[in-house]
């Protein structure tokens, strides 16, 4: 039997990999992620209407979130947010979520259930891969959420999330290569992404840098509340089409433009935090039917933060301002005990301790604080001659 010649073998792969390539772009295509947003009346786009000139949009979300999930408010506030960013012409920067909590209390529920007050053509949730976002990247347009609740993701598809982390403004544009053949895959600007899991998506070597464009919002349960929403869960729900039918109105409503900061603030923060801040305040004005902020939306922003987690890492909660203060002062050349800390910090004796290992931790067994956080920390305790006990502390 006669073998196929080198140009034959390869006018077969090609024929193979075409049909491979057809099949993809018709399944990309007869499965579209992005489904139409019921029609509404005239009457609920009225209704619509006077809701958001009230400014009364958010509360109606919070209402009718209300009667689908028990708690939770500040990941549908968030999401809110996010959608809102994209129709703010002078953003200080876009808004990623990433939604993190201990798993099998609920959090993708919540999530899922708020994402569902954002407008259908501004959402995508799904599985995702690499190969399929490629093909169905007509369905990824400006002004778009996409949420995943995957834990992992495959490098190829990793690598896109990063450029969108990094393309919010003007897009990204990532050569992939698909059956063997490099394509072009652009990414367009003001897309979001919403996360319950960022390990694959962050990259080690990074120090932090794709974790810190996520705003983590924390989702904790305890044994109460565990126990309210597994009864809610078993109650009967009202329909809320309709509820939804009003929203979808009003974000059709919002037209993008530019949101004014009514007076300048400082905040002792990164810079990046600084902007998702101003971000974030920009959005609940808009949101409130407002092109200029008012020291209410300030405010509101400062009670929703209070659910905010800062991340080291896509695992690690950031620093303390004390436990940064005893980070700071600390380096690879001289070691320090405690007291050494304290008169550099200007802190306590007690609030060095608690900034090392936690409020409830000893040296021996830390429950939080620079100890569980900073991998270069390094620590020896030893006693003087006295019987004194000496704990001191440098970085490797």
């Amino acid at each position: 039997m006669t073998g196929l010649g080198d140009a034959a073998a390869d006018a077969v792969a090609s024929r193979i990999l075409a049909a491979l390539e057809q099949q993809d772009r018709q399944r990309a295509a007869s499965q579209p992620l992005i489904q139409p947003a019921p029609p509404y009346t005239s009457k609920q786009a009225e209704q619509g209407k006077k809701i958001y000139e009230k400014g009364k949009f958010l509360q109606f979300c919070r209402q009718t979130f209300g009667k689908v999930w028990y708690g939770d408010a500040h990941i549908l506030e968030g999401v809110c947010y996010t959608a809102a960013a994209m129709k703010i012409d002078n953003a200080y920067m876009g808004l990623h979520l990433h939604i993190t909590g201990q798993t099998q209390i609920g959090k993708s529920d919540g999530a899922n259930e708020a994402l569902k007050f954002i407008h259908p053509n501004n959402r995508l949730t799904a599985t995702f891969s690499m190969k399929w976002l490629y093909y169905a990247k007509d369905e990824i347009h400006p002004n778009i959420i996409i949420f995943s609740d995957d834990t992992t993701f495959d490098e190829s598809t990793a690598e896109i999330f990063r450029g969108i982390l990094t393309g919010w403004q003007k897009g990204c544009t990532r050569y992939v290569v698909i059956n063997h053949k490099s394509e072009k895959m652009v990414i367009p600007p003001r897309v979001s992404l919403i996360l319950t899991s960022v390990e694959s998506v962050c990259k080690e070597t990074d120090e932090g840098q794709d974790e810190s464009r996520f705003l983590t919002l924390e989702v904790s349960r305890d044994p109460e509340k565990m126990r309210q929403i597994r009864k809610f869960i078993q109650e009967n729900k009202p329909d809320i089409s309709k509820q939804l039918s009003i929203i979808y109105s009003i974000w059709e409503t919002i037209q993008p433009g530019e949101v004014n900061l009514n007076r300048m603030i400082e905040r002792d923060i990164p810079i990046r935090d600084f902007k998702r801040y101003l971000t974030l305040v920009q959005s609940h004005a808009l949101l409130c039917n407002r092109t200029t902020t008012t020291d209410a939306d300030f405010a509101a922003i400062d009670t929703f933060l209070t659910y905010s987690k800062p991340m080291i890492d896509s695992t690690t909660p950031a620093f303390t301002p004390h436990e940064a203060a005893v980070r700071s002062c600390l380096s690879s050349v001289q070691r320090k005990d405690i007291q050494g800390i304290a008169i550099d910090t200007g802190m306590s004796i007690q609030k060095v301790y608690r900034a090392i290992h936690g409020a409830r931790g000893t040296f021996q067994n830390p429950k939080g604080g620079l100890m569980l956080k900073e991998s270069k920390l390094m620590h020896e305790s030893y006693r003087t001659k006295e019987g004194r006990e000496v704990h001191e502390f440098w970085l490797r």
